[in-house]
């Protein structure tokens, strides 16, 4: 049987039981596509094996029955409530999660909108969750594989603010490694990007290895976007995690940006680089977390300029062969034995940092290297260097 003769056996069986797509109709007919009613249809014919143009998509509906102008074909893509026909949607594209509304749950309002992948559009496409206020959360996001960056999840609520609810999850166990997500990426999986601030509600027995969880997490070249922004007052505007044991982990050479983002008040880290990985946290809010504000490990980088790291146990930490750029970063009240830690081949640049309450600042080993110049320094209790400024030693070298 040749290939068209295939095609439209297929189309035939598809179009009898009402149950395809259009992207599923693009895909058998391999044919370009245009746009209508703010989405996106079958338009051209497609060309044969033999490179002869073929029929149009409309001539092979009618010779599998449709009967009708082009016109009633193309009415009859768009579907019906029952969703029975081939659905093409407006955009843009918005459905809402919470009580009484179109979806009680994250996970089916995503499978949902993931039956419906967008075609380029100049300007871009929305496609949206939007979390009624005073929802409360209490579901994991796991995606493996594939790509869902094209929603953006929101919420209504006043203050954009959502709180979740961690009791009962399940996961991995693994220090650093992911440890029961709400946001999980895997493999190459692209997460929902994140337009409102998830604000974890702690355990009421406090954190321990058996309840500690991850706000979002991508892993094995995963990647993930947490859309930050400053208000016309020049306050960050409420858009990120707080509150999780781990506000956000890139692992396994995984990439996540949430510049401009709130990433605070986490029981452990704020952000978590490792593994070759990639965060871009610039100005980002990473007050008060319990022990590392920004945290690269094994050959990860990360991008903290202008970020604030006030109230947290450590503001830097740098480990194995890891790079920081931290310029012009605030860590005032900082509670930890050293403020900035860079070892084993590791280099932070904190030119210009402001710390104004801390135990020690600026501490090297194994080879670790931390460049200080231009920092401002106020109610140092200890010591401000571990080294001597401008030294090479077996420690590594701070330069001032």
């Amino acid at each position: 049987m040749s290939s068209r003769r295939r095609k439209s056996k297929l189309l035939k069986r598809l179009m009898k039981n009402k149950v395809a797509v259009v992207c599923i109709l693009a895909t058998i007919l391999s044919c370009s596509m245009t746009m209508y009613m703010g989405a996106y249809i079958i338009d051209k014919e497609y060309v044969g094996i033999d490179g002869a143009n073929g029929k149009s998509a409309y001539e092979i509906a009618v010779e599998n029955g449709f009967s009708g102008t082009v016109e009633d074909w193309l009415e009859s893509l768009k579907g019906t409530a029952e969703g029975n026909e081939f659905s093409v949607q407006e955009l843009p594209l918005k459905v809402t999660v919470g009580q009484n509304a179109d979806y009680e749950t994250i996970n089916e309002a995503l499978e949902y909108l993931s039956a419906y992948y967008p075609m380029y559009k100049q300007g871009g496409v929305e496609f949206t969750v939007e979390i009624q206020g005073g929802t409360i959360i209490n579901e994991q996001i796991m995606v493996d594989k594939i790509d869902l960056s094209y929603i953006t999840i929101t919420t209504n609520a006043p203050d954009n603010t959502v709180k979740v609810d961690v009791s009962g999850w399940g996961g991995v166990t693994h220090d650093t490694r992911g440890n029961r997500p709400f946001f999980s990426a895997e493999n190459g999986g692209r997460l929902p990007a994140i337009g409102c601030l998830f604000s974890c509600i702690a355990p009421k027995e406090g954190w321990n290895d058996n309840n500690y969880a991850v706000g979002y997490f991508c892993n094995r070249g995963s990647t993930g976007v947490i859309m930050g922004s400053v208000g016309a007052n020049g306050v960050l505007k409420n858009v990120g995690l707080e509150g999780f044991y781990d506000n956000v982990i890139a692992n396994n050479n995984s990439e996540i940006v949430l510049r401009e983002a709130i990433c605070r008040n986490a029981a452990r880290y704020g952000v978590l680089s490792r593994h070759i990985s990639r965060v871009s946290a610039r100005s980002a809010d990473l007050t008060n977390c319990g022990d590392i504000a920004a945290y690269a490990d094994r050959a990860s980088m990360m991008d903290v300029r202008h970020a604030d790291m006030s109230g947290s146990g450590r503001a830097i930490v740098a480990y194995h062969a890891s790079t920081v750029t931290a310029n012009e970063a605030n860590a005032n009240n900082m509670r930890g034995s050293w403020t900035i830690d860079s070892r084993q081949g590791s280099i932070i640049n904190c030119q210009g940092i402001k710390i104004n309450g801390a135990n020690s600042i600026f501490h090297i080993d194994e080879g670790g290297t931390i460049i200080a110049t231009g920092y401002v320094a106020e109610n140092i209790e200890h010591s401000i260097f571990s080294s001597t400024p401008n030294e090479t030693s077996k420690e590594g070298i701070i330069y001032n």
